[in-house]
């Protein structure tokens, strides 16, 4: 099989002649974009702990803008990756696109953060907001400079701060109702057995760091940059 990767299209002759990339890559991200911005705003969840909406009552504005930062962030993320391991016109191409694509998504994630923080702000929240921001600015300007691998420790840290801010402004609710006379669901009465916590405990103390290191040293393995030269001639198979 030889793999064809130019700008205009990616495309496969040999046994999977036709194949094209998944277009249902980005809906991963934003189904938990969508789900994780649900769980801030809050769901209708009655006194019986039962959810009351349908699917018209997850698909909202503010959530979707959520799915669509983080479907932002990780396309951004991907195009600083991939110019970081590149040479040539593919690197050139994948520092265009992340800007292309960190602007908007910058924007966007400016709208949902401030949201965020006039509806269920803390200063802990509005500190971690400004963090995820000015990381993201910063990843876009060291793009800019030729820095993807700063550019791509940019775009970590601003995933990681809006995650934290997500959680931050949650605690110490699980799962928010929007019902006058609904019950949320929080930390304490949706936590399981003490022998759960105490096994699950466990076994992060121990594959955690596994996780870490095989992590680490597929990173450290695929650190050196490639090039077209790199892509070894097409070999025909039977």
């Amino acid at each position: 099989m030889g793999l064809s990767i130019g700008p205009s299209a990616t495309t496969c002759s040999g046994a999977n002649a036709g194949t094209r990339p998944s277009s249902v890559a980005p809906l991963q991200p934003l189904l938990v974009g969508v789900a994780l911005t649900n769980l801030v705003r809050g769901l209708p969840i009655d006194a019986d702990f039962e959810f009351t909406g349908n699917l018209l009552t997850l698909l909202n504005p503010v959530s979707l803008l959520g799915g669509a930062v983080i479907v932002g962030l990780s396309l951004t993320n991907g195009a600083f990756f991939l110019a970081l391991k590149t040479r040539g016109p593919i690197r050139d191409d994948a520092q265009a696109l992340g800007w292309r694509l960190g602007a908007p998504t910058a924007l966007g994630a400016v709208v949902l953060l401030s949201w965020l923080g006039f509806t269920q702000g803390t200063a802990w929240t509005w500190m971690l907001s400004v963090l995820a921001a000015v990381a993201l600015v910063a990843a876009l300007a060291f793009n800019h400079q030729g820095r993807e691998g700063m550019a791509f420790v940019g775009v970590v840290i601003t995933v990681a701060a809006t995650t934290a801010t997500y959680f931050v402004a949650l605690y110490p609710a699980v799962m928010p109702t929007t019902l006058a006379d609904g019950t949320s669901l929080t930390v304490t009465n949706a936590s399981s057995s003490d022998l759960t916590l105490q096994i699950m405990t466990g076994a992060a103390l121990v594959f955690t760091p596994i996780m870490l290191l095989y992590t680490t040293w597929t990173y450290w393995t695929f650190r050196k940059r490639l090039s077209v030269a790199n892509i070894p001639d097409p070999v025909s198979v039977g």
